[in-house]
């Protein structure tokens, strides 16, 4: 499996690699067939073979998304150093948001309790990404250029750089306290813009955290030594809520 297989969604593949670099867990949401699962897929062969636990992937689905649901929140909560994408639908019949015509009937009353718990899970992870559907011209395209193995190359050397950082030789996803404090300095526009988005999108502290462990490792993929202003920035555009 390979990220050439994938098509179009520029934006969550992006995600896909900061998520890998930091050792972050990711929440992936789009309507069927949009390719969520493709890429939650692939996320295996991008990991480096640091012995920090594997790749999980959860499906939220009609089924036993409730289910599924649990689980991943258990893992979340008891901070598992495990690689976790979460793949789900923007409600049960997973239409709404993407082909007006396929969306059921009861759209979008059904997706209420749906999306509520989807807010749930992105309050936990460290990040989100909302995956639109794809076009005709999307699927036109000829296979991307970028392989995984690309992707991967890039990810050891920013692993690299934390293992380096970190005598525990865990990843950016692992940080707290002090150690966070001291690992993730950020220079005036950056601690500012941070305050002003926690003040603004009344940020937990357990998201204001998130967002910086992201921007760590957003601010490692520039080989950056402090976190500035452009990768908290970043870091802020992938949290999300639903409802």
């Amino acid at each position: 499996m390979d990220l050439r297989d994938i098509k179009g969604q520029e934006t969550a593949k992006r995600a896909l690699e900061i998520a890998v670099s930091g050792g972050h867990s990711l929440l992936l949401v789009g309507s069927s067939g949009c390719g969520k699962s493709m890429l939650a897929a692939r996320r295996q062969g991008l990991h480096p073979p640091d012995g920090n636990g594997g790749a999980l992937s959860f499906a939220d689905n009609p089924c036993d998304g409730l289910r599924a649901h649990k689980a991943a929140l258990s893992l979340l909560a008891h901070g598992h150093h495990t690689q976790l994408t979460i793949t789900a639908r923007p409600c049960p019949c997973g239409h709404l948001g993407g082909d007006p015509g396929r969306e059921c009937a009861r759209a979008p009353r059904c997706a209420t309790i749906h999306r509520a718990r989807l807010d749930t899970l992105a309050e936990m992870v460290d990040m989100c990404c909302e995956m639109p559907s794809l076009s005709a011209c999307d699927l036109a395209l000829p296979p991307p250029a970028e392989t995984s193995a690309m992707v991967a190359a890039r990810i050891v050397a920013v692993r690299a750089i934390q293992t380096k950082r970190n005598d525990r030789g865990f990843p950016n996803s692992a940080l707290y306290g002090q150690e966070l404090n001291d690992l993730a300095r950020q220079d005036t526009e950056a601690r500012r813009l941070l305050t002003e988005a926690t003040e603004r999108m009344r940020l937990t502290a357990r998201a204001h955290v998130k967002v910086l462990r992201v921007a760590r490792t957003i601010a490692d993929m520039d080989a950056t030594e402090n976190v500035r202003r452009i990768h908290i920035a970043e870091a802020i555009a992938w949290r999300r809520t639903f409802n």
